[in-house]
């Protein structure tokens, strides 16, 4: 039986669910990438906050225009570039993340664009906060565990909940698997200081 079949019949599909708390984004996004590229279940991923500060650009993001990056290496913020595209964020232990990775037959009216994504996205997150603003101070309408509750209320509105555990560390900690999203190192940081925002070495920093 199909999904769109079992939606006929009331049947909502599985949705594995995963809960971490302070589990480094950088380990959370290797996750993320493995389970996208090898899994055709449907996952939710809410992580309590990052126990490093990080500054997280999407696939084609350039740090020399996105990044202060003296500042970056003077006070030694792990700079990540992630698998998939999309903006530039801080992130901290404040941050709860919550991640979709969907089949296209559990959401069948999702089109793979970010505007169809966030309108479906903000529709669930309007009924875990229970108001309509996209953006907003979120410590004033929830606490924290209040929200990830909801969310979670939210999810099973839509899906049949599996709660997983996941040894994060042995997961991401496999050699066999080639990682897309990367910390970038010290030397690529400089060397895209060196460049500055137009990509190309000055001539003053040039040896002839």
């Amino acid at each position: 039986m199909t999904i769109p079949q079992a939606r006929q019949l009331g049947r909502r599909p599985l949705m594995n669910l995963v809960k971490f708390k302070g589990t480094p984004i950088l380990q959370q996004l290797h996750l993320e990438e493995r389970l996208l590229r090898n899994s055709s279940d449907n996952w939710c991923i809410i992580n309590d906050g990052t126990n490093t500060p990080a500054i997280v650009m999407g696939l084609s993001g350039k740090s020399s225009e996105l990044v202060e990056i003296r500042s970056v290496l003077r006070d030694q913020i792990p700079v990540i570039r992630r698998f998939t595209g999309g903006g530039t964020v801080i992130v901290d232990h404040g941050t709860i993340f919550v991640t979709f990775i969907c089949n296209k037959e559990a959401v069948p009216t999702v089109q793979p664009y970010p505007r169809s994504i966030m309108h479906w996205s903000s529709l669930l997150y309007n009924e875990a906060r229970n108001h309509k603003e996209f953006l907003c101070g979120m410590k004033d309408y929830l606490p924290r565990s209040a929200f990830i509750n909801k969310t979670v209320e939210a999810i099973e509105n839509h899906f049949l909940t599996k709660p997983v555990n996941v040894d994060i560390d042995a997961v991401t900690s496999c050699t066999d698997y080639m990682h897309t999203t990367k910390l970038l190192s010290e030397q690529e940081l400089e060397e895209a200081c060196a460049r500055g925002p137009s990509g190309e070495i000055p001539v003053s920093n040039l040896m002839i």
